[in-house]
């Protein structure tokens, strides 16, 4: 009996193992991947974004800020894509911006 008991901790403590490597594990690939810059769409515009009709530009809002965007070609209906702005800025600020 105490040896099966043995056994069943020792397969535990292994399983334990085993999960608490791969959650550390996924938290570092996590961690890299969202603290590193991406560099494979780095030169998208230089490499095709410029050949399918993309075009950089950067808005001005009142206050001072600026928001750099990429506008697409236009072949299609409008899309607005906001990733998460590090300023300070509200969404009134930037759709109407959007709107002229």
């Amino acid at each position: 009996m105490a040896k099966s008991t043995k056994a069943m901790k020792f397969k535990l403590a292994v399983a334990v193992g085993i999960v608490a490597l791969a959650v550390t594990m996924a938290v570092c690939v996590f961690a890299y991947r969202n603290l590193n810059f991406d560099y494979l769409n780095a030169s998208f515009l230089e490499e095709s974004g410029y050949k399918l009709g993309f075009t950089e530009d950067m808005a001005r809002l009142e206050g001072g800020l600026e928001i750099y965007y990429i506008e697409g070609p236009n072949n299609g209906p409008k899309l607005l894509l906001l990733h998460g702005v590090p300023q300070p800025v509200s969404r009134t600020q930037v759709c109407s911006h959007a709107a002229s």
